[in-house]
């Protein structure tokens, strides 16, 4: 994203399990590279995952749309009775590169606030340079430390 561009605007709306093939979408080569699951498979075992993400009340998945489109999702696993959660992030893959992935991060902190969640905590491969610099623009701070065997950073936003 240029520097002097404003940021897409961006609406989350709660995932229902008529998203599940729109998420599945998501799950490209790119993305599955840079996770730390590898994830579903095939839509079937994706299907599944929703359903049960979807009735765990400490998980809160959201798409987000531009303008109306579906451009990425988002996701909070909360911890720590609201304290802290984890965030998870996917931009579709013909929305990359375009600031979509700061502004859905920016709209998943009004989430975030709602749940009264104190931190978010970003955790990503080391080699995964564009997640790092998003999470950056969004505010989290640099890696703080590397776990196992160096390969994952933690990046951490206060609310």
């Amino acid at each position: 994203m240029e520097p002097t561009q404003s940021p897409p605007p961006i609406v989350l709306t709660p995932a229902t399990q008529g998203d599940a093939e729109f998420l599945y979408s998501l799950w490209d080569k790119t993305a599955r590279t840079a996770s730390f699951s590898g994830g579903p498979r095939d839509l079937d075992c994706h299907v599944q995952w929703l359903k049960d993400t979807l009735a765990d009340p400490n998980r809160h998945v959201f798409v987000a749309t531009e303008r109306g489109i579906a451009v990425g999702a988002a996701r909070l696993d909360v911890f720590d009775v609201g304290r802290w959660a984890t965030v998870s992030l996917n931009v579709a893959p013909a929305h990359r590169r375009r600031g979509i992935g700061v502004a859905i991060l920016r709209a998943l902190e009004a989430e975030a606030r709602e749940l009264k969640i104190e931190t978010l905590r970003a955790e990503m491969k080391l080699d995964n340079l564009s997640s790092q610099g998003a999470f950056t623009v969004a505010g989290y701070g640099p890696p703080e430390w590397s776990l196992g065997s160096g390969s994952r950073c933690l990046m951490l936003r206060r609310l």
